[in-house]
């Protein structure tokens, strides 16, 4: 039968994590923008002066870029990773923390011109700026880290594409939604679906709907049926019909015992012949040369055999080659099989706690759930077989899979468990993956590394995705 398809529908709103009333808080006043300004209320302190924010910028490709920063890096001879460079200290140029080159990207472009629009000054911060406190927060995602500075005092405005998860939504305030996020649960081609090489035994396959037994019972009763009907139908003599004994038969006297039994052998053959073409389709008047009733019987009885064992035999033919081409693409089909091949689904860390209800729907555990901190080494994860099955986004399908326009971090220190972004040791260096062929320059050892993942699509909630 068919393979039940479902689809994943987990949808998050993005939205921009922020101060609760950051925008008329009892620190400022709202005064007129200053002309050109499109008529929007500016932040003002008690004295007039503009209010000073302090936003970090999350750094994601294709969402909160720095366009300056990836050029200035790129004149120095090295790779720009988004989510990396500018989050670290020492890799860090100082255009990360100029507020105006934080203008590429979907959020970004809109929050940098959203900012300048209400006239505030702006430090820019990345996730190199996390305070002590955030970095204590037992979370893998800097998504979570940044939400708690928020609520620690420490940070007043995030800006990336957030998921309004409700460990989150407590914590502080969002924008509203921006834009919904829709996840698939994909799984790493399976092997045995690759096309196999051409065998020439396939050609033994037509035999294969119908046992031996079956066959041998076929064949017998073709030759009991040209038997029977050669019995009841008495011998023939037109000897130019004749197809094996013909020449025979021309040099032997009409009474000869001899050309009466090659007569009925020949019958029997013929008869056989016939039967045999009319299973084949190739004639079927030999069902119609009885000339009396009991052969008539027989010829009918053949017809109905022939009739019936074709399409038994039709029918079992396609379902054999049906069964035998049904190949599982994926390793899994569902999250149930993650359960019944106890194996293990990587997720966002953020992700797990809002969809634990969903998940255990199906069976899995939270001990079956390995969490990451990046969708980076989270796909990695699943390409090495540490996970059947990983939740991914619809943005994160068009960079890290469909399109493969990402660069990334993973740490593959055999003693590091984790294999996040960074590793816990911070001596130890992480490997760079780029996926583009086209710019991964000599080193394309991971180009187009996830494209053969194969979606699995799997129902779920929905949660709506913010900044």
């Amino acid at each position: 039968g068919k393979r039940k398809v479902h689809m994943v529908n987990w949808q998050f709103a993005f939205a921009v994590a922020c101060l609760p009333l950051l925008w008329a808080s009892a620190n400022a006043q709202i005064y007129a923008c200053p002309p050109g300004k499109k008529g929007w209320p500016c932040l003002r302190d008690n004295n007039g002066n503009p209010k000073t924010l302090r936003v970090l910028f999350m750094d994601k490709a294709f969402v909160t870029m720095n366009p300056a920063a990836m050029a200035k890096v790129s004149s120095m001879g090295r790779q720009y990773v988004a989510g990396d460079t500018c989050d670290n200290a020492a890799k860090a140029v100082p255009e990360c923390f100029v507020f105006e080159n934080w203008n590429g990207g979907w959020v970004g472009s809109f929050m940098n011109q959203a900012l300048k629009d209400v006239g505030v000054k702006v430090i820019a911060l990345t996730k190199a700026n996390f305070s002590s406190a955030a970095l204590a927060v037992n979370t893998a995602s800097s998504f979570t880290r940044c939400v708690w500075d928020v609520k620690f005092g420490n940070v007043d405005l995030c800006v990336g594409d957030f998921w309004e998860t409700p460990e989150r939504r407590n914590l502080t305030t969002f924008t509203s939604p921006i834009d919904s996020d829709s996840f698939t649960l994909y799984t790493v081609r399976n092997p045995k679906a690759i096309t196999a090489p051409f065998d020439p035994q396939m050609f033994l396959a037509i035999f294969l709907p119908f046992d031996n037994a079956v066959w041998l019972l076929f064949a017998i009763f073709l030759v009991s049926a040209a038997i029977v009907l050669r019995m009841v139908e008495g011998p023939t003599d037109a000897t130019e019909k004749r197809v094996i004994f013909a020449p025979i038969l021309h040099h032997l006297p009409n009474t000869s015992k001899a050309k009466y039994a090659l007569n009925t052998w020949d019958d029997i053959l013929e008869g056989t012949w016939g039967a045999l073409m009319a299973f084949l389709g190739g004639e079927d008047d030999f069902l119609s040369t009885a000339k009396h009733w009991p052969g008539r019987i027989v010829c009918v009885a053949l017809g109905v055999f022939v009739f019936v064992h074709v399409n038994t035999y039709t029918g079992n033919l396609a379902a054999y080659y049906v069964t035998n081409n049904q190949v599982q693409v994926g390793l899994i089909n569902s999250l149930s099989d993650i359960k019944t091949r106890n194996g293990n689904l990587c997720l966002y860390q953020s992700m797990a706690s809002a969809t634990k209800s969903i998940i255990s729907q199906s069976g899995i555990a939270e001990s079956q759930f390995v969490q990451m901190d990046n969708y980076g080494p989270m796909l990695e994860r699943l390409y090495e077989g540490a996970c059947l099955g990983a939740v991914v986004g619809k943005f994160e399908r068009r960079t890290f899979i469909s399109g493969a326009n990402v660069t990334f971090n993973v740490c593959m220190d055999p003693k590091d468990s984790n294999h996040y972004s960074s590793c816990q040791n911070s001596s130890v260096p992480t490997t760079q993956f780029r996926l583009n062929p086209q710019t991964c320059g000599t080193q394309c050892t991971y180009a187009k590394r996830f494209c053969d993942f194969v979606s699995v699509q799997v129902p779920f909630a929905s949660f709506r995705l913010a900044s």
